[in-house]
Protein backbone atom coordinates (compact mmCIF):
# COMPACT_ATOMS: atom_id res chain seq x y z
CA UNK A 1 0.00 0.00 0.00
CA UNK A 2 1.30 3.48 -0.94
CA UNK A 3 1.29 6.20 1.95
CA UNK A 4 1.11 9.84 1.03
CA UNK A 5 4.29 11.65 0.89
CA UNK A 6 5.60 13.72 3.68
CA UNK A 7 5.69 16.61 1.52
CA UNK A 8 2.10 15.95 0.19
CA UNK A 9 0.30 18.95 -0.69
CA UNK A 10 -2.59 20.34 -2.71
CA UNK A 11 -3.18 24.36 -3.35
CA UNK A 12 -5.76 26.51 -4.79
CA UNK A 13 -5.74 29.73 -4.88
CA UNK A 14 -8.27 29.71 -1.60
CA UNK A 15 -6.90 26.76 0.09
CA UNK A 16 -3.77 24.67 0.96
CA UNK A 17 -4.02 21.00 2.24
CA UNK A 18 -1.13 19.41 3.31
CA UNK A 19 -0.18 17.12 6.56
CA UNK A 20 -0.20 19.04 10.14
CA UNK A 21 3.58 19.66 10.99
CA UNK A 22 3.91 20.22 14.17
CA UNK A 23 7.40 21.77 13.76
CA UNK A 24 4.79 24.57 11.76
CA UNK A 25 3.76 27.78 14.45
CA UNK A 26 1.25 28.49 11.85
CA UNK A 27 -0.29 25.01 11.89
CA UNK A 28 -0.12 24.41 16.01
CA UNK A 29 -2.07 27.90 16.27
CA UNK A 30 -4.32 26.93 13.17
CA UNK A 31 -5.08 23.29 15.68
CA UNK A 32 -5.39 25.28 18.97
CA UNK A 33 -8.16 27.83 17.20
CA UNK A 34 -10.06 24.96 15.26
CA UNK A 35 -10.16 22.71 18.40
CA UNK A 36 -12.12 25.50 21.07
CA UNK A 37 -14.43 26.44 18.58
CA UNK A 38 -18.10 26.43 19.77
CA UNK A 39 -18.58 24.18 16.41
CA UNK A 40 -15.61 21.75 17.44
CA UNK A 41 -16.69 21.46 21.32
CA UNK A 42 -20.49 21.17 20.80
CA UNK A 43 -19.38 18.19 17.76
CA UNK A 44 -15.87 16.77 19.76
CA UNK A 45 -16.06 18.10 23.33
CA UNK A 46 -13.27 19.62 24.50
CA UNK A 47 -10.00 18.23 23.72
CA UNK A 48 -7.42 20.14 26.44
CA UNK A 49 -5.34 21.34 23.36
CA UNK A 50 -5.80 25.20 24.13
CA UNK A 51 -2.74 26.56 23.36
CA UNK A 52 -0.12 26.33 20.16
CA UNK A 53 2.28 24.79 22.35
CA UNK A 54 0.02 21.67 23.42
CA UNK A 55 -1.24 21.48 19.55
CA UNK A 56 2.99 20.78 18.50
CA UNK A 57 2.68 18.11 21.46
CA UNK A 58 0.35 16.39 20.51
CA UNK A 59 0.91 16.82 16.75
CA UNK A 60 4.46 15.37 17.56
CA UNK A 61 3.21 12.40 20.06
CA UNK A 62 0.13 11.31 19.00
CA UNK A 63 -0.56 12.05 15.28
CA UNK A 64 2.52 11.67 13.94
CA UNK A 65 4.07 8.41 15.68
CA UNK A 66 0.38 6.89 15.91
CA UNK A 67 -0.93 8.08 12.09
CA UNK A 68 1.88 8.54 10.69
CA UNK A 69 3.05 5.02 9.19
CA UNK A 70 -0.29 4.44 7.94
CA UNK A 71 -1.43 7.67 6.32
CA UNK A 72 -4.55 7.90 8.25
CA UNK A 73 -3.93 11.28 9.82
CA UNK A 74 -4.41 12.89 6.37
CA UNK A 75 -8.05 11.38 6.35
CA UNK A 76 -8.46 12.79 10.01
CA UNK A 77 -7.23 16.08 9.16
CA UNK A 78 -9.14 16.77 5.80
CA UNK A 79 -12.48 16.51 7.26
CA UNK A 80 -13.26 20.40 6.67
CA UNK A 81 -11.04 21.09 3.91
CA UNK A 82 -12.63 18.28 2.04
CA UNK A 83 -16.02 20.04 1.91
CA UNK A 84 -13.85 22.94 0.44
CA UNK A 85 -12.64 21.00 -2.03
CA UNK A 86 -15.82 19.07 -2.95
CA UNK A 87 -17.41 22.53 -3.62
CA UNK A 88 -14.38 23.78 -5.08
CA UNK A 89 -14.61 21.11 -7.57
CA UNK A 90 -18.55 21.07 -8.45
CA UNK A 91 -18.21 25.12 -8.93
CA UNK A 92 -15.23 25.49 -10.48
CA UNK A 93 -14.51 21.92 -12.18
CA UNK A 94 -18.14 20.54 -13.23
CA UNK A 95 -18.10 17.77 -11.06
CA UNK A 96 -21.43 16.49 -10.87
CA UNK A 97 -21.02 13.28 -8.74
CA UNK A 98 -19.40 12.50 -5.74
CA UNK A 99 -19.92 9.33 -3.52
CA UNK A 100 -18.37 8.65 -0.28
CA UNK A 101 -17.54 4.76 0.84
CA UNK A 102 -16.71 3.72 4.53
CA UNK A 103 -16.83 0.47 6.85
CA UNK A 104 -20.76 0.28 7.79
CA UNK A 105 -19.24 0.46 11.52
CA UNK A 106 -16.68 3.37 11.37
CA UNK A 107 -19.19 6.19 12.93
CA UNK A 108 -16.26 8.81 12.70
CA UNK A 109 -16.06 8.63 8.80
CA UNK A 110 -19.74 8.27 7.96
CA UNK A 111 -20.22 11.81 10.01
CA UNK A 112 -17.73 12.92 8.23
CA UNK A 113 -19.45 12.11 5.04
CA UNK A 114 -22.49 13.29 6.31
CA UNK A 115 -20.71 16.26 7.16
CA UNK A 116 -19.73 17.31 3.88
CA UNK A 117 -23.27 17.00 2.02
CA UNK A 118 -23.64 13.40 1.13
CA UNK A 119 -26.30 11.44 1.68
CA UNK A 120 -26.86 7.39 3.22
CA UNK A 121 -27.48 5.24 0.60
CA UNK A 122 -27.62 1.94 2.13
CA UNK A 123 -24.78 -0.41 2.87
CA UNK A 124 -24.15 -2.97 0.35
CA UNK A 125 -21.67 -5.61 -0.91
CA UNK A 126 -19.62 -3.34 -3.59
CA UNK A 127 -17.96 -5.37 -6.27
CA UNK A 128 -15.15 -2.56 -6.13
CA UNK A 129 -14.21 -3.52 -2.43
CA UNK A 130 -14.29 -7.42 -3.15
CA UNK A 131 -17.88 -7.93 -1.98
CA UNK A 132 -17.47 -6.38 0.93
CA UNK A 133 -19.87 -4.75 3.22
CA UNK A 134 -19.90 -0.79 3.17
CA UNK A 135 -21.85 2.09 3.90
CA UNK A 136 -22.18 4.13 0.59
CA UNK A 137 -22.84 7.91 0.32
CA UNK A 138 -24.23 10.23 -2.44
CA UNK A 139 -25.06 13.51 -3.14
CA UNK A 140 -28.70 14.07 -2.82
CA UNK A 141 -29.36 15.12 -6.25
CA UNK A 142 -27.41 11.90 -7.93
CA UNK A 143 -29.44 8.91 -9.50
CA UNK A 144 -30.39 5.87 -6.71
CA UNK A 145 -28.85 3.44 -9.46
CA UNK A 146 -25.29 3.50 -8.54
CA UNK A 147 -24.59 1.94 -11.89
CA UNK A 148 -25.35 4.96 -13.55
CA UNK A 149 -21.42 6.15 -11.94
CA UNK A 150 -20.01 2.45 -12.39
CA UNK A 151 -20.34 0.80 -8.70
CA UNK A 152 -22.74 -2.20 -8.35
CA UNK A 153 -22.62 -5.16 -6.28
Amino acid sequence: MAYPSPTFSISTQCLHISHFLPDSPKHCAFLARLYNTDDFIQSCGRTGIDTPDKAARFLQTRVAADFAPTGTASTWCLASPAAALMQYARRELGVEAVLGFCDPENARSRRVLEKIGLEFRGVRGLRVFGGRSSAVYALPEMSLDLKTYGVDD
